[in-house]
């Protein structure tokens, strides 16, 4: 006769750990950089270098992220037109993903496209993210993508943005 093991006799699964959550102002150091979120603020438009300001579409708002990056690894890094270090996503107080604008070269304070910043430069890396009117910003998620070598990501990291 077969007998199956009680639910209490079943090994419980572990819950993997939470992540650590890096405060705003706190610097992330990976092998290839070294990112500070400085702050992030709800706008409801964003002003810009070139043309007319940012505005949120219907049932959005507006957050701008303002953020240091020092680059540490060999890669000379575009971070307005083309950062391929550096993922990232960005997450609301309901854990609802943001979008992104792509609007990083109109924004203030950022490089030209196209102008490279080399190991041990530091520079301004602000972007702007849409996301559900109503909430607040929450998290940024960044991983370093050539951690082990080229195309090799490394853990994902957590930067609160509030």
């Amino acid at each position: 006769m077969r007998t199956t093991p009680s639910a209490a006799a079943q090994p419980t699964p572990e819950a993997p750990p939470a992540p650590t959550v890096m405060a705003v102002g706190q610097t992330l150091e990976s092998k290839n950089f070294h990112l500070t979120v400085n702050s992030a603020e709800i706008l409801d438009q964003i002003e810009t270098t070139d043309g007319a300001p940012l505005t949120p579409a219907a049932g959005t708002q507006l957050v701008l992220v303002k953020t240091t990056y020092t680059v540490t690894g060999p890669n000379a890094v575009d971070l307005t037109c083309g950062n391929y270090d550096t993922f990232i996503r960005g997450y609301d107080s309901e854990g609802g993903q943001m979008a992104e604008t792509f609007e990083t070269p109109r924004i203030p304070g950022n490089q030209p496209c196209n102008q490279k910043i080399v190991t041990g430069q530091t520079a301004e890396w602000n972007f702007a993210y849409q996301m559900t009117s109503g909430r607040q910003p929450g998290a940024l998620v960044v991983v370093d993508t050539n951690f082990y070598g080229e195309g090799s990501w490394g853990e994902e990291n957590v930067m609160a943005l509030r």
